[in-house]
């Protein structure tokens, strides 16, 4: 395999709270954060950090405790963010749709010890508590002012932070079973910084402007947008909520030239372009990740826009980004090869101790500096996908002569039909070739005779006319005989994560 990126090292020994208070002495009153009238200066976001963090010192938090972070994004939840590590605290990201139990359950695990909060969430958040967490000890974003400063904290001695230190604990979407804290440390999302800026011959510098609208709470949206942004020294357009028309309207207005996003808001904005012309010419390339990108959906989105469409790839065990395609000519039908200094090869499935050659599919494992630390109070699971610091992925994958890697799909979302492996997501991007459809998933559902029956659901494009046994027979020539699809129900949406990936098992539970 050809080694198409150089290597990054050595790595910088930093923790996450410095590349903050680095590029505020770099950048000082440039704009780092735009969110609807509010604007914070990397001068402000440090200032506002540090009191965060003097804050949590004086309620005694000691470094290595678990401080819960929920809140929509925002400036305050940056500052919030990187306030807990400066304390020395590792952040525990919680959803604001988490129900009441979902937030006990993921208190209970991680053993909070504070958390930092929207006020608007205070409510719910303190009826699921239970009483984790002491009054005191649950503070509300926003209660820090940014024109304070510096003098209340100056003289406090924060934590000297070691790179291994754990940072976060992110917990998974739970797509495929029970959410698992994913230990991640300072190194490991540093170095992930660092391999994701670099991912193209062009790297993103201090002169792009990020429009972002993925959750902070979520690794990519915290990791890829909120980190690298305030690492490079670029200016962050933020949407505490997705909406097209708003999406469109603040590219054009502040020129961003960034736009990491999902495979559906493509699909979204293909739609509003067919309705009314956008202007996105200020955007140098859209990035999608955390779901397989449709190549049809990529090419008609640049159709449409004039706009280049890559795609990366990554887990939450990986901080994020492993692949990632080039953007001056990308092979939509790969996430690229690896980023730098990241080693990947394909084991085979029934001979796990044997490496494939290339062409050949496989479980997909890794090994780099992003690797996560191995799951939060569960060695025996930790033991199982780390082997010497090869990550195994749980992903099917194939890798070409020049080190490209295809993902197939996953190990446990696989259909076995008649003794035969079924990829979900190769049905998938079949189907969304069809002119009708403009969304689906795939999902196995029993069957006497078969085991498992490949079942479609699909949602159609608004005036739509086709019909089940039409989508059938458009993939009848178009895949072997064990692989077509058996099954098709019509739905208005396909549930998804917020990052979204498709929510397989509230499918299978329809089907």
């Amino acid at each position: 395999m050809v080694d198409l990126r150089p290597s990054l090292k050595p790595y910088p020994e930093i923790s996450l709270p410095d590349i903050l208070s680095e590029s505020a002495r770099r950048f000082q009153d440039k704009i780092a954060a735009v969110h609807g009238a509010r604007t914070a200066t990397f001068h402000e976001l440090n200032t506002r950090c540090a009191s965060i963090a003097f804050r949590l010192m004086e309620l005694n938090l000691e470094p290595g405790q678990r401080v819960a972070l929920m809140g929509q994004n925002s400036i305050d939840y940056i500052a919030a963010f990187f306030g807990i590590l400066k304390a020395g605290g590792v952040v525990v990201p919680f959803s604001p749709a988490y129900s009441n139990r979902e937030i006990g359950a993921q208190l209970s695990d991680c053993e909070a010890s504070a958390a930092v909060v929207d006020p608007e969430l205070m409510e719910s958040f303190v009826m699921a508590d239970c009483g984790f967490i002491p009054d005191e000890k649950r503070i509300s974003t926003g209660t820090f002012s940014g024109a304070s400063d510096l003098t209340a904290c100056r003289n406090v001695p924060f934590p000297s932070l070691d790179p291994d230190h754990l940072a976060v604990i992110a917990y998974s979407s739970g797509t495929t079973g029970v959410p698992k804290g994913v230990m991640l440390s300072h190194r490991n999302l540093v170095s992930n910084l660092l391999q994701f800026r670099h991912q193209d011959p062009v790297p993103i510098t201090d002169a792009d402007i990020f429009l972002n609208h993925l959750p902070f709470f979520h690794i990519y949206g915290m990791n890829v947008l909120m980190a690298e942004a305030i690492f490079v020294g670029a200016t962050q357009v933020i949407m505490s909520r997705f909406d097209p028309d708003e999406l469109v309207e603040l590219i054009f207005r502040y020129r961003a030239s960034l736009l990491f996003t999902v495979p559906p808001v493509l699909l979204t904005l293909i739609n509003l372009a067919l309705r009314r012309e956008l202007d996105l010419s200020s955007l140098r390339y859209v990035n999608t990740g955390a779901a397989a990108l449709p190549p049809e959906v990529a090419r008609e989105f640049r159709k449409l826009t004039g706009v280049p469409v890559k795609q990366g790839y990554g887990l939450t065990e990986t901080a994020p980004t492993i692949n990632a395609d080039f953007y001056a000519h990308p092979e939509l039908e790969s996430v690229g090869p690896p980023v730098a200094d990241t080693e990947e090869r394909v084991m085979d499935l029934q001979d796990p101790e044997r490496v494939l050659r290339p062409g050949e599919v496989g479980e997909l494992l890794v090994r780099g500096p992003q690797v996560m630390h191995g799951y939060w109070r569960d060695p025996v699971l930790t033991a199982q996908v780390l082997t010497e610091r090869w990550f195994h992925t749980g992903d099917l994958a194939r890798i070409d002569e020049r080190g490209y890697v295809f993902i197939v799909g996953r190990t446990k979302e696989m259909i076995k039909y008649m003794g035969y492996t079924v990829a979900p997501a190769e049905l998938e991007a079949l189907l969304l070739e069809h002119s009708q459809v403009r969304d689906c998933a795939v999902v196995g559902v029993p069957d006497r005779e078969a085991g498992e029956i490949p079942k479609a659901f699909v949602v159609l494009k608004p005036g739509a006319a086709t019909d089940k046994d039409a989508l059938m027979n458009f993939l009848r020539d178009k895949v072997a005989g064990y692989k077509r699809v058996r099954q098709v129900e019509f739905i208005d949406a396909i549930p998804r994560s917020p990052s979204g990936k498709i929510l397989r098992r509230l499918l299978a539970e329809k089907g």
